[in-house]
């Protein structure tokens, strides 16, 4: 964990890393092939219009955005989860955070 963090130091900012990430461990086995992020779309629409304008459906009210990683090396693309989806996958995740251990 402490070289994923000092990695992600050298590329954000050591600030950033320290105010935002995170790590909890699941006492349950996780999804595996998934991504979720909660976006700063204030600055998505402003910074990159075109990528807002083309995600924008599949961000949620809340700011959420998931995607499925493809399963195999023979499909071309990543799935970008639709709201239903996206919100079974946001309640899974936010059960495991919540009873998971805070590591430091």
């Amino acid at each position: 964990m402490a070289g994923f963090r000092a990695m992600l130091a050298e590329r954000a900012g050591g600030d950033h890393v320290r105010r935002l990430c995170h790590f909890r461990r699941a006492s349950v086995p996780t999804l595996i092939g998934m991504g979720l992020y909660r976006l700063d779309t204030a600055a998505l629409e402003v910074g990159d219009p075109p990528v807002y304008t083309q995600f924008s459906q599949a961000i949620g009210a809340d700011r959420w955005f998931g995607y499925l990683i493809r399963p195999n090396p023979e499909s071309d693309k990543d799935t970008i989860m639709n709201p239903r989806r996206r919100q079974v996958a946001q309640d899974w995740f936010e059960t495991l955070w919540s009873s998971g251990t805070v590591l430091t």
